[in-house]
Order: structure tokens, then sequence, then C-alpha cells
């Protein structure tokens, strides 16, 4: 198994070599640019023939080249990728080497001495310029972008479309126009709140709303009424909460709508300020969510959709991805609970037990799944999983209660004290 510090090492090492081949790039220009222009040389005797090697360098066409030694990003994004870097690593790469140079542009504003840290602003710099050089720093910034954009896409460093899912939802062809309206009013907002951070005016309220406004307005002007439908929906907390298990499930657009909707009510009264999670309505709100989804997809199919809402099962999938487990061991000890909620039911019903001789049989089965937690796990996993929270009914079945669960989804339903 990694240990940690191997894999802190790893990432650190290949960025490291990307910056290593990012220079050996440019000397392959240089070489290539020696191939075109060669001194004169000594006769000599041809070499023997013999077979081809994997050459050792990506071969370029001639504009790459020339771009790569006009220090152009996504040149340099093209070589690296042929020279077969991860394009997540590259991405990385690409867009810290833009910002730094842009940072530095932006720093050189600053009336400040750049020798003394004491008299620099803690917390980014741009905010504490005024007039020309404000305007300045917000078109160097916006400029910063457009390179980035050119060399990556409107995604950017990071091509993650499930972070970035509002970009996802509309087409492609308009992923950049939009991407590019939201950083604009973005750069505005914030000089607005800049600006109001120690004294706020009557009309920065009224400003804030107009720039929304505006924004609203000409993104209604580049997208269809769907299109803003689906952006607006996929920046919210809900599908936030469900993209998840709509992954999970493969659901259609279709589906996936459709789920919002059942969803949409059931999270904004549970999320809303001051929302008390286990008062009536929000039961209410579960219950109808619960079966309308059942409706929708099935047992099985909400089953395996439930499973990515419910933050204990989340936790097992990053404590076993933590310990490089195999596949489905976070379903495996997920599981457990319905298994024990099984055991309980029978060792409750069952007549020839009285109340002692049940209750040391509900403690022998939650022993029973401890040590299948910790054979699935491993022994100290394992031991941290059982002593916390999301494992509390364990100890509560030892002591005599009894565990019931959702038929369909196998969440916890209640712990009932009864042979204690």
């Amino acid at each position: 198994m990694t240990t940690p510090r191997v894999r802190f090492l790893y990432p650190v090492s290949l960025l490291a070599n990307i910056g290593l081949a990012a220079v050996l790039v440019f000397l392959l220009v240089a070489r290539h640019s020696a191939a075109r222009h060669p001194r004169h040389q000594p006769a000599q005797s041809p070499a023997p023939a013999h077979a081809p090697s994997r050459p050792l360098w990506p071969e370029l066409s001639p504009a790459t080249l020339d771009a790569l030694r006009a220090h152009d990003p996504a040149a340099e994004r093209e070589a690296l990728t042929l020279a077969g870097f991860p394009s997540a690593q590259i991405r990385k790469h690409i867009a810290s080497q833009v910002r730094k140079d842009y940072e530095k542009r932006i720093a050189a504003l600053h009336p400040y001495d750049p020798q003394a840290w004491w008299q620099q602003p803690p917390w980014k710099p741009e905010n504490y310029l005024e007039g020309d050089a404000r305007d300045q720093a917000r078109r160097l910034k916006k400029e910063m972008r457009e390179q980035i954009a050119r060399a990556l896409g409107p995604l950017g460093a990071d091509p993650n479309l499930f972070r970035k899912s509002e970009l996802a939802a509309i087409p492609e062809a308009k992923r950049q126009a939009v991407a590019n309206l939201e950083a604009d009013y973005g750069d505005l907002l914030e000089d607005l709140e800049t600006d109001m951070r120690d004294f706020a005016l009557p009309g920065d309220a009224e400003q804030r709303a107009l720039l929304q406004s505006e924004r609203r307005r000409e993104l209604a002007a580049l997208l269809t009424p769907e299109e803003l439908r689906d952006y607006d929906r996929a920046n919210t907390t809900t599908a936030l909460f469900i993209h998840a298990g709509a992954a999970r499930i493969a659901a259609t657009a279709e589906e996936f709508n459709r789920i919002y909707e059942l969803s949409r009510p059931y999270y904004e009264e549970t999320l809303r300020p001051g929302a008390i999670f286990d008062d009536k309505k929000a039961r209410e709100r579960l219950k109808e969510k619960r079966d309308g989804m059942i409706e929708l997809l099935g047992d099985e199919r909400y089953r395996l959709f439930a499973r990515e809402e419910n933050y204990d099962y989340k936790g097992l999938v990053q404590l076993a991805t933590r310990l490089n487990l195999p596949a489905g061991t976070a379903d495996r000890v997920y599981e457990l609970r319905e298994q024990l909620a099984a055991a309980c039911a029978r060792i409750d019903q069952d007549t020839a037990l009285d109340r002692d001789r049940k209750r040391a049989a509900l403690a022998r089965a939650a022993d029973d799944l401890r040590a299948q937690a910790k054979t699935l796990l491993g022994n100290e996993a394992g031991q941290a999983w059982l002593d916390s929270d999301s494992a509390y009914w364990v100890n509560n079945v030892a002591k005599g209660d009894i565990l019931t669960c959702d038929p369909v989804t196998g969440e916890i339903d209640d712990v009932k004290r009864k042979y204690r």
C-alpha cells in the first residue's frame, strides 16, 4: 500500500518532471532550429542501417515550433501532451505558469517597495489599488483568463465538468462566452464589494442589484430558455446534492430534471435559514421525495441513488479509497446495518427467548457485525469506523436496542430502546 509520504511526493515529483520537460521542449525547439540551419561539418561515413527506434522527442509541426519559440501556452500544452504527461498535470502547469506571469505584472502596479514585505497588502493586492491602476489590474486579469482559455478551453485548469457543472449544462459552443461573461461581472461585483468593505453607501445595494440584473439579461441573450434553466439548476444546492446519485444510476437528462423537481422542495425546506431538520414539514417533504423517486426509478435504482445522498455511506467511500480497498468495500460495510436489522427482527420476534436471552443474542449479533467490519476494513480502520458517530447504532444494539432500516434504501429508520 502506498504510504502517505509516497502519495505526497508523487504529485510533487510529477510536477517537477513537467517543469523539466517544459525546459527540454524548448531545447527541442533549439535542436529543430539547428537542424534547419546546420553549420559546416566535415564529411562522415554513412551510419549503418538499423531498425528505427522509438523517438525520444515528440515530433512537432513547424507551426507548433514557431509558437513554442514565442512562448505560447497552447503550443507548450501540445508538446507536453505528445511527450505523454497526464492531462490534469499539464493543465495545472500551464495555468500556473500563466498566472505567475500576470501576478508579477499586477504586483508591479503597486507603489510598495517589493523588498519591503511588511508594506505588502495581506490579501488580494489588486483590491488595494485605486483609479487607473485598478482598471489596469482588471484588464490584466481578463487578459490572463483569456490566455488560459485559449490554451486550455473555458474550464481552464480544471476540466472536471462535475465541479463546473453549470458550464457543462450548456452547449460547448457557448461555454467560453458564458465563462467570459461571468468572469467580467464577477470582477465588477468584486470591485463593488471591495469598495463596500469599510463603509457601505445607500446606493451600493442598488448598484449590486443592477449588476445582477444586467448579468441575467446578457445570459438570457446568450442562452435559450431551456439552456438558461439548465444552467441555473446546475448551480443550485439541490443539484449539488443529487449529482452523485444521478451519476451512480446513469440518469438521463429527462430523469435528472424529474429528480430535481422531486428533490427541490425537500432541500429548500431543510436548508432554509433557521430550518429544523427533524420537524414535521421536513419529514413530510422527505416522504414525498422518497415515494416519488421510487415511482420514477424503481426500488433498486433508488436504493443506489439514495446511498450517494447519505453522509455515512460517503464517509465509507472516502475511507475505502484512502486505504485502497477493493471496489465495493464501502457498499458491503454499509449493508451490514441491514444484516443487523434483520437479526434484530428475528430476535425480537423469537417467543422462545426471554428478555435476558434476547439482550444477550443482540449483543452477539453486534459482535458479529464488529468482526465483519474489521475483516472488510482492517482492524485499525474497522475499529475507527465502529467508534465513529456513523456506527453509533452498533453499540445501541449491543445494549439491547432494536435497529430497523428502510426496506428500500437500507438507511437507519429507528433505534428503539427495548431490552436494556
